[in-house]
């Protein structure tokens, strides 16, 4: 008898190797997928220009990093304690608008770089609904906490998407030739567009995600909204605010991702270090005794072990801050 809807693990098209590099871009489940990959010793770069949102403005993001373009100068404002532009999430502020600036062109800059030498970049698209600037008719990233009548809002349906997106893949096969895309939708609820819209929305991040697995060979769609919604259909797998999910259930939505990426090979070694990571946590009540530094040691040894495949340099000096001299010798 089943009492869950749960989501198979399907094997994606290309398999993610130990030392594979990312970029992850999009909204704030990008950022949970970024510590877990950091968590397992993958290099990563995360959301340069902080939470983005919308697919429309995750692709004008990679454009700008991919072109050299620059946000224009009408895009930054005061907000009276410090500027910020519309482009980008408030982390992208400055006491002056040149400082603002150049904070996002040194956040490009990097992320060309990175584009260029790495091999997976994971797109988690928020929502369709987007606002545009009355005065100027701009589609802003980020309202900034500006008074709502100055904007308009609206939604980007599939078909004012799909002509980017095919855009932006072209571009990026141009400059990256081995990059391989992760695309998900993420799986946190806009309630305050209601459901009803929030369900209208997400359906045209669905349309897209779909078109570009099913025309790319090199771009997967990944189930994260259906894990969380379907198959942990309870709010215990939910923050307080409802909406956001726990971190029980990003680490199983996490778990499924590398059974669906990862092969046999990766898999053993990041359950390795997992096993080495909980080793480390352990906390003795008499730090010095033969029994524990004998233990120490013993860890050490697998930590070294396991270096060659991963960089653990921190946690070996870590490991080794710990073991007493006497012990050493």
């Amino acid at each position: 008898m089943e009492f869950r809807t749960q989501v198979p693990v399907v094997k994606s098209k290309s398999t993610i190797n130990i030392g594979d590099k990312f970029i992850t871009l999009g909204s704030c489940f990008a950022n949970s997928m970024d510590q877990k990959l950091r968590r397992s010793k993958f290099e990563t770069f995360n959301n340069p220009l902080g939470i983005l949102y919308d697919p429309r403005s995750i692709a004008r993001a990679i454009n700008f990093a991919l072109t050299g373009n620059r946000p224009d100068k009408q895009t930054y404002i005061n907000t009276g304690s410090n500027y910020v532009n519309l482009l980008t999430h408030s982390d992208m502020d400055g006491h002056s608008q040149e400082d603002c600036a150049k904070q996002i062109d040194e956040q490009l800059n990097t992320l060309g770089l990175k584009l260029k030498e790495a091999d997976w970049l994971i797109l988690t698209l928020g929502t369709s609904w987007v606002y545009y600037q009355n005065s100027t008719g701009l589609q802003v990233a980020n309202c900034h906490k500006i008074p709502q009548k100055e904007f308009r809002k609206d939604m980007l349906g599939f078909d004012r998407t799909q002509l980017v997106y095919d855009n932006l893949i072209q571009f990026l096969q141009e400059f990256n030739p081995e990059l391989k895309i992760i695309i998900t939708v993420s799986p946190v609820r806009h309630t305050k567009d209601t459901l009803a819209l929030n369900n209208l929305s997400k359906s045209h991040l669905f349309l897209l995600s779909h078109y570009l697995d099913q025309t790319y060979t090199h771009i997967n769609y990944y189930p994260a909204y259906e894990i969380l919604v379907d198959d942990l259909r309870d709010y215990r797998f939910y923050t307080s605010d409802l909406i956001h999910p726990t971190e029980q259930a990003i680490e199983y939505i996490w778990q499924h991702f590398s059974s669906s990426f990862f092969d046999e090979k990766t898999l053993n070694t990041l359950k390795e270090l997992a096993q080495l990571q909980k080793a480390l946590q352990h906390k003795p009540f008499t730090p010095n005794s033969e029994k524990h530094q004998q233990f120490l040691k013993s860890t050490l040894q697998k930590l070294e072990l396991l270096n060659v495949k991963l960089d653990l340099s921190s946690e070996i000096e870590q490991l080794k801050r710990q073991i007493t001299k006497n012990s050493l010798l």
